[in-house]
């Protein structure tokens, strides 16, 4: 568990509820679709959020429905984030078919490291992160990184992956760490050991 001690040391980190995290993220993504009008502050319901939430991002339903997470606002530490991995998915595919060890830090190596990000072959567009880099921190809209830190799993980005490989990579590059705000939920069984 990646956060679980700094949750039970660190009086910066803030505790929030469910409603909060699910309202945030389709708000979100309605933002970012320019058709939609969806009126998020007008739903009362958290079951018709999380629908709302689930019909704009899929991965939504397995983070919300499949785990019992408590939700928590930071501040993510540099480390934290390269130590992050990628959002779930097949072995081979998208952000995985750059490195098998899918932490933020080895994808941004493989990128650094690249002749022609064209033999890294993965369907994400490696030159919208590269350009995202160039432009950190002034240019860059800096919306929180959606995090899960599940029981018996690595944790991972369920929302942010191409910003959070963009910054690790403004890192190598010689960039500093820009502040990086974050949601993450974090098992409830691994904060009540």
């Amino acid at each position: 568990m990646l956060f679980n001690d700094r949750l039970r040391t660190d009086d910066t980190v803030e505790s929030i509820p469910r409603e909060e995290m699910l309202r945030h993220w389709l708000e979100k993504e309605v933002h970012e679709n320019d058709g939609d009008d969806l009126a998020v502050d007008a739903i009362d319901d958290e079951d018709r959020l999380l629908d709302e939430l689930v019909e704009r991002k899929p991965i939504a339903e397995s983070i919300f429905a499949d785990s019992d997470l408590r939700w928590h606002h930071l501040d993510l530490h540099e480390d934290e984030l390269e130590a992050l991995h990628t959002i779930k998915g097949e072995s081979g595919e998208d952000w995985r078919a750059i490195t098998e060890e899918n932490t933020i830090a080895s994808i941004a190596d493989h990128i650094h490291e690249a002749d022609d990000l064209a033999e890294l072959d993965t369907p994400k567009d490696l030159e919208q992160v590269v350009d995202f880099a160039s432009k950190f921190p002034d240019e860059i809209e800096m919306e929180e990184l959606i995090v899960a830190d599940e029981a018996d799993e690595d944790a991972y980005l369920a929302d942010g992956n191409h910003r959070a490989v963009a910054i690790a990579l403004h890192l190598r590059d010689g960039g500093a760490y820009p502040e990086q705000e974050a949601y993450v939920g974090v098992s409830a069984d691994e904060l009540d050991r």
